[in-house]
């Protein structure tokens, strides 16, 4: 997903993903939602913010290996404190200090 795409995807959805919002993406299995997701996210980094992924699934070192196989070096934005992975269930306390952190 090219640049573009992200433009569209903001001029498309207009202020509903201006700042401050929470998106969730939601679909069936094989829908794409960890690609937007992530596609976003990296988008976001490359602008020098911050991402906070949270994922229900995905396990964190499987996710980045396949996301730098297409191009997404997720790793490197999470070296430069840019990204904070969680993968849920994890206690509330914790997301909630995320939260806070990231002013969701």
């Amino acid at each position: 997903m090219s640049s573009n795409a992200i433009s569209f995807i903001v001029e498309v959805l207009g202020d509903f993903v201006a700042e401050p919002r929470l998106v969730v993406v939601a679909g069936h299995p094989g829908a794409g939602k960890t690609t937007l997701a992530s596609y976003m996210c990296y988008y976001a980094m490359q602008r020098g913010e911050k991402c906070l992924y949270i994922s229900f699934q995905e396990d964190r070192d499987r996710l980045y290996k396949q996301l730098y196989n297409i191009g997404l070096d997720f790793k490197r934005f999470e070296d430069l404190k840019q990204l904070t992975f969680i993968k849920l269930p994890v206690p509330f306390v914790a997301v909630s200090s995320f939260i806070k952190v990231y002013k969701v």
